[in-house]
């Protein structure tokens, strides 16, 4: 999570847990992304380009292999999310998965499941690109 959005939304931590911050972007794609997309192909695209940096981008594949490194190297419960818990938690998930031996179906159900858990919160999160970006430009 970017440090605006730790900020923003801090965790409430229960005693003696350990907290790490592990900034997957290191930009602000948020706002990156309301003042580019004009339309869903933009909005699709935009999207694709940002899940695709998951395994090409350089800082986000460092901060990916912090992440499971920790994951592998720590003892007892663990927890990771996002913002909104279904792009690069999403990701992180199902690698996870994949190398617990989960097969691809049973992966992509998983994360589908995100729409139905998630829709408050993805609901919320249209309005205020609805807001930042107006409604004449989020007609599409």
């Amino acid at each position: 999570m970017t440090p605006d959005s730790v900020a923003e939304d801090p965790d409430i931590l229960p005693a003696g847990v350990r907290y790490t911050n592990i900034d997957i972007f290191g930009r602000d794609l948020e706002s990156e992304g309301a003042r580019t997309i004009r339309s869903a192909a933009d909005a699709r695209a935009f999207m694709e380009s940002m899940n695709r940096g998951f395994v090409v981008n350089e800082h986000e594949r460092s901060a990916f292999a912090r992440l499971f490194t920790q994951l592998a190297n720590t003892q007892g419960p663990q927890l990771f999310h996002c913002n909104s818990g279904k792009d690069h938690t999403g990701w992180a998930a199902a690698i996870v998965q994949s190398i617990a031996g989960a097969d691809p179906e049973t992966i992509m159900q998983d994360y589908m499941l995100t729409n139905e858990y998630s829709a408050e919160t993805i609901k919320k999160k249209n309005e205020q690109l609805l807001a930042a970006v107006g409604a004449e430009r989020a007609a599409w």
